[in-house]
C-alpha cells in the first residue's frame, strides 16, 4: 500500500469543491432576485386589474346616478363640456371631492364604491360625459370615461 506524504497533497479537491459551492451560491442568489422581481410584477398587475375593475363598477354606479330623474337639478358637480384634449390625470383634479367651493376643474363626486366621478354636460341635450377615477390596492390608478345619454324614449 502506498502512503502519500503530507508534502505532496496540494488540496485540489478542496479548492474545486469551494469553487462549485460559490458557483451554486451565485446561481441561487440570482434565482431569488428573479423571483422577487416576478413577484413585484405580478403584484402590480393585480393592482392594475383591481383598479380597472373598480373603475368599471364605479362607472356603472355613476351612470345610475345620471339616470335618476332629478340628477340635473340636484347635482352640483355637473360642469359644461371641456375641450376634447382635457387632461384628467393630475391628482390635484381629484382631491377634495364633494367640495362645491372648488373650481370647475376640481368638481367631482365621491361615489359609494370609493371612487370619484366627474360629470360634464355636452352640447347635445341629455348627454353626459362621465369620467371615473378608481384606485386598486392603493397603488394603481385607472380612469374610464363614457358618454351617457340620460333619458331614453321609445319611438313609434
Amino acid at each position: 500500500m502506498l502512503k502519500s506524504s503530507p508534502i505532496k497533497q496540494q488540496g485540489a479537491a478542496l479548492i474545486i469543491g469551494l469553487i462549485f459551492l460559490i458557483i451554486l451560491s451565485v446561481i441561487g442568489l440570482s434565482s431569488m432576485s428573479n423571483v422577487t422581481v416576478q413577484e413585484r410584477i405580478s403584484g402590480n398587475s393585480l393592482a392594475s386589474y383591481r383598479a380597472l375593475q373598480n373603475a368599471d363598477i364605479s362607472l356603472l354606479e355613476a351612470e345610475g346616478v345620471v339616470s335618476s330623474a332629478n340628477f340635473a337639478t340636484t347635482n352640483d358637480y355637473v360642469v359644461n363640456e371641456r375641450p376634447a384634449n382635457h387632461d384628467y390625470t393630475p391628482d390635484a383634479l381629484w382631491n377634495n371631492c364633494n367640495d362645491a367651493a372648488q373650481a370647475d376643474d376640481n368638481l367631482c363626486e365621491n361615489l359609494a364604491s370609493g371612487s370619484s366621478a366627474k360629470y360634464e354636460i355636452t352640447s347635445d341635450e341629455d348627454k353626459y360625459v362621465i369620467t371615473v377615477r378608481a384606485v386598486g390596492n392603493n397603488k394603481a390608478v385607472a380612469m374610464v370615461q363614457s358618454v351617457y345619454e340620460g333619458k331614453f324614449e321609445l319611438q313609434d
